[in-house]
């Protein structure tokens, strides 16, 4: 054999070995150079778990951990997730995306996000398995929504506030309205007066509904006298029928001295007057217990800067035409508007011989800018009766 025909044959020994090697190299499944797919391979798609489909998720609950069942492969190469959350079902617009994430053992896999999503929203989110070279099918998509938990805040008292005195026994409560957060119902607030600042020793409850917006002020007038000459405390709270808010800081405030009593009862030709209310206005004439009340209460009737003022004052005026007149023998009450379960504000009822009777006591009273007018005006029978509570005391 010459030198020329053994370099030639050693030439063609290495491209065959050269060309073995990559044709192994070329047929293992784990190697990087693989682009795939693979023949043959099918991964499964994931199950996502956790949020669930309409899952309603607390926004306190974030930032959120998904969970999804792992999918399957027959090939050989290590399968990880690509895993997508989007706020539309299209994928069109993601909020988040991670691929390569390494599946978690006992088949399932937990990813947390970095940071918490848009509150009180909609998202949509899925999964897919993939090997490098073959990919699996997406996971069904699942809709699932973050909410704002609703929470209401304590209110703020305003008045009356730091041990002042109050110019009569059945003073009115300001505040301002209690913050809130999330879907909560409709506002009322819960005033509780008591002896002592540990509220063990109770004087009163009283309440009433929101007004003006979550920035605004609310009023509650009593509903019935106060002790005289006595320190009280008092609190308050809102709820909305289901959610109960914490009570704001206790201030205190002291009472006048009672007022002198007239004698008689009916406080000057009032007629049939068997009691002896604050103010005397106790009577079984109507037009005489207005006129009464009107007197006394000036202040309520005067021109208000809004309606919820003027609603306020209009409120506590007709409950102390109701207390008026149930000292004084008639059997008064708040009126069901329309049947209820509205109370009318400036309407009132009476129960007698078997018959509700209504009485408008006020005229034109949602005209805040001019002088409230109080009357006695009788509507006939045929009014929705509801028991005035609670019922004065008329000693």
């Amino acid at each position: 054999m010459t030198v020329a025909s053994a370099r030639v044959g050693g030439l063609l020994a290495l491209l065959v070995l050269a060309t073995a090697c990559e044709s192994n190299k070329s047929a293992n499944p784990l190697s990087p150079s693989v682009a795939g797919p693979i023949p043959g391979v099918e991964i499964s798609a994931p199950k996502p778990l956790e949020p669930g489909a309409n899952w309603e998720v607390s926004n306190d609950k974030q930032p959120l951990a998904l969970l999804v069942e792992n999918p399957g492969s027959n090939g050989q190469r290590p399968v990880t997730l690509d895993v997508e959350v989007a706020s539309d079902e299209g994928f069109s617009t993601k909020v988040f995306t991670k691929v390569g994430v390494e599946p978690g053992p006992n088949g399932r896999t937990q990813l947390q996000l970095p940071s918490k999503l848009t509150s009180d929203r909609t998202y949509f989110w899925r999964a897919k398995g993939q090997d490098g070279a073959n990919s699996g099918p997406w996971s069904p998509v699942v809709r699932f929504s973050i909410y704002t938990p609703a929470e209401l805040q304590a209110p703020t008292p305003r008045s009356p506030v730091g041990g002042e005195t109050v110019d009569d026994l059945d003073p009115s409560f300001r505040f301002k309205n209690a913050g809130r957060s999330g879907a909560v119902g409709r506002i009322s607030y819960v005033v509780d007066i008591a002896h002592n600042d540990s509220f063990t020793s109770g004087v009163a409850t009283y309440t009433g509904g929101e007004q003006g917006s979550a920035s605004g002020e609310t009023t509650v007038a009593a509903v019935s006298p106060l002790p005289a000459n006595t320190t009280l405390y008092w609190r308050v709270r809102a709820w909305d029928g289901a959610l109960n808010g914490p009570w704001s800081t206790t201030q205190y405030f002291k009472t006048p001295a009672a007022p002198p009593t007239a004698p008689g009862g009916g406080g000057g030709g009032g007629g049939g007057g068997t009691g002896g209310n604050p103010g005397n206005c106790a009577s079984s004439d109507g037009e005489y217990i207005v006129d009464c009340i009107s007197t006394k209460y000036a202040t309520y009737r005067r021109p208000v800067g809004n309606l919820d003022q003027r609603k306020s004052n209009m409120q506590f005026l007709r409950n102390r035409i109701i207390e008026a007149g149930i000292c004084g023998g008639l059997n008064l009450g708040w009126n069901l508007k329309r049947g209820g379960p509205e109370i009318s504000i400036d309407f009132i009822a009476e129960a007698r011989g078997g018959k509700t009777y209504g009485y408008d006591v006020a005229r034109d009273y949602d005209n805040f800018r001019k002088e409230l007018q109080l009357y006695w005006g009788e509507d006939g029978p045929g009014s929705s009766f509801k028991a005035y509570s609670p019922r004065p005391s008329c000693n």
